[in-house]
């Protein structure tokens, strides 16, 4: 009888234990689903950062171009710019004042 006793306890006591080994493995389960959505985002932010970086080094690229374009043609208009105020020479206002005309 006693025997039966102690069987019932340990059947009990087995069962709780399988129980709370469930719920462990459930709740394992549920962090990693969670992980790999949150793998998954960070993979999505990875490229898209990737595609963003991609796009903003190519409108670096297309303006160093522009802005380097742009300073050749200063320059080439100020050697203009010069050149003219070398063939016009100076001319003199009213007060004797040296003034260049240009063309």
């Amino acid at each position: 009888c006693d025997q039966l006793l102690v069987n019932g306890r340990q059947r009990g006591d087995v069962q709780r234990e399988k129980e709370r080994e469930e719920r462990r493995v459930a709740e394992i389960s549920q962090n990693l689903e969670r992980y790999k959505r949150e793998i998954g985002n960070c993979q999505t932010a990875s490229k898209e950062m990737r595609e963003e970086e991609a796009r903003l080094e190519g409108q670096h690229d297309k303006f160093m171009e522009e802005a380097e374009k742009a300073e050749r043609q200063a320059r080439l208009a100020e050697e203009e710019a010069a050149r003219l105020e070398r063939e016009a020479g100076p001319s003199f206002d009213a007060e004797g004042r040296a003034r260049f005309q240009f063309l």
